[in-house]
């Protein structure tokens, strides 16, 4: 079974609705703009202890936008239930993803504390990987999305520690 596992979400959205009014000309239709933002953010966490000495822990970090239609979202509005329908899709179907990002490290501790000469020594390495991933925005998809990707090795360590309370001076 993991050690541990976690989970976290959050839906953050904003709708703000901006009418300007041209008080020289009464005449003169200036439509309302519009800024919808509608973001969400997973977050998910293992650890997993294979063994005593073999540990893995991956952590992803997903954020999305859920796409909203063009125009106002006001329930006088004659097309308001396709617009609610539309946006509710977008959301079942976990929004456009626009960021992920994937942390895997494997941590290994050789047991040669076992043998009995060597057992006031440990020795410990560590593998860690990061992959990310960023989503192109809609205007510009023609040029693709852009990944990256890293990876450290640590060298094993060789800790002494040493206590001899007998010891004569």
């Amino acid at each position: 079974m993991p050690k541990s596992f976690s989970f976290r979400t959050d839906l953050d959205r904003s709708y703000n609705e901006t009418k300007l009014r041209n008080i020289n000309n009464s005449n003169m239709l200036i439509f309302p703009t519009y800024n919808k933002l509608f973001n969400w953010n997973r977050m998910y966490e293992i650890k997993y202890d294979l063994t005593r000495t073999l540990k893995v822990d991956l952590a992803v970090n997903n954020r999305a936008i859920i796409d909203e239609p063009a125009g106002s979202l006001s329930k006088t509005d004659p097309n308001y239930k396709a617009k609610r329908d539309t946006v509710w899709q977008n959301f079942w179907d976990f929004g456009r993803a626009t960021m992920y990002h994937q942390t895997l490290g494997i941590n290994y501790q050789a047991p040669i504390n076992k043998i009995p000469f060597l057992d006031f020594m440990s020795l410990n390495t560590r593998y860690s990987a990061n992959y990310d991933w960023t989503g192109a925005p809609k205007s510009l998809q023609n040029l693709g999305n852009n990944i990256q990707n890293s990876n450290t090795k640590t060298n094993p360590t060789v800790c002494n520690i040493a206590y001899w309370p007998n010891q004569e001076q």
